[in-house]
């Protein structure tokens, strides 16, 4: 369910504009492909900080209040036709169903996929990163990744990138420590 720790991984140029609103741009920022997935790293850019932002008498989020930021969804479609998508914070039922199994003591299968989930991310501002953990590997074919972003005023959009790149980019994922 993320990056192989015994994996180098391989990066791949990815930085394009997802989707762009009159006040936000949505962008991929980058993708780093291993053996058993792919991380993709996905940027918010705004013109202004959001007014909620500004008005607070200290820095950071107000308690309860949820950025617009974190209601972004993304989505993965193959080539072959399989398809996901994650909807703000939540993870997919896929996911959800396989931490549930894994907490209960079981070993799960991972989900047939592709299955989307956040590794890591943060900002403020003007400025968010967020990293997403895509598996499997996607076939050869175009790799179709969708985005909708309402809150921050971005129409949705679907981008095209090159998934069998990214499948041979996997493939190529350098072991950090030979099997003996």
């Amino acid at each position: 369910m993320g990056p192989p720790d015994d994996e180098l991984g391989v990066g791949l140029t990815m930085q394009r504009r997802l989707s762009a609103g009159p006040e936000a741009v949505v962008i991929l920022t980058d993708c780093v492909a291993f053996t058993t997935g792919f991380s993709l790293g996905v940027g918010i850019r705004r013109k202004e900080e959001p007014e909620w932002m500004r008005t607070l008498p200290v820095r950071g989020r107000p308690s309860g209040r949820l950025s617009d930021e974190m209601s972004l969804d993304l989505g993965i479609r193959f080539s072959d036709g399989r398809a996901t998508s994650m909807s703000g914070r939540g993870l997919s039922s896929p996911v959800l169903d396989w931490y549930r199994a894994w907490h209960e003591g079981e070993n799960p299968p991972t989900p047939a996929g592709p299955i989307i989930g956040p590794s890591s991310g943060g900002g403020g501002g003007k400025r968010w990163d967020m990293n997403y953990w895509i598996c499997p590997l996607p076939p050869d074919g175009p790799l179709a990744i969708t985005c909708k972003w309402p809150a921050g005023g971005v129409p949705d959009a679907v981008v095209e990138v090159d998934g069998s790149a990214i499948r041979r980019a996997g493939l190529s994922s350098e072991k950090l420590w030979l099997e003996e």
